[in-house]
């Protein structure tokens, strides 16, 4: 039997510091993980740069945009 085909999203805004033990948790399960940084103005998305998984997309909105810009980014990373 295949393992099960999946993905983690992990939307942040402004998320304090959880943000940070919480994407190192979900990293560890090694399955394809999407942050989106939507506009975060306290500084815990800093951390992201010094680290690079190779199966984990970091997505950075300069504004808060909501959580439906991931449908919107999905859609375009999926074309190609």
């Amino acid at each position: 039997m295949t393992a099960p085909r999946c993905c983690v999203i992990v939307p942040s805004y402004n998320s304090g510091p959880r943000y940070k033990q919480t994407i190192q948790e979900l990293l560890a399960l090694n399955v394809p993980l999407y942050t989106v940084v939507d506009g975060s103005t306290d500084q815990s998305d800093r951390f992201l740069d010094s680290i690079q998984p190779p199966n984990w997309i970091v997505i950075r909105e300069k504004i808060n945009q909501g959580k439906g810009i991931f449908k919107v980014k999905n859609q375009t990373l999926n074309k190609g």
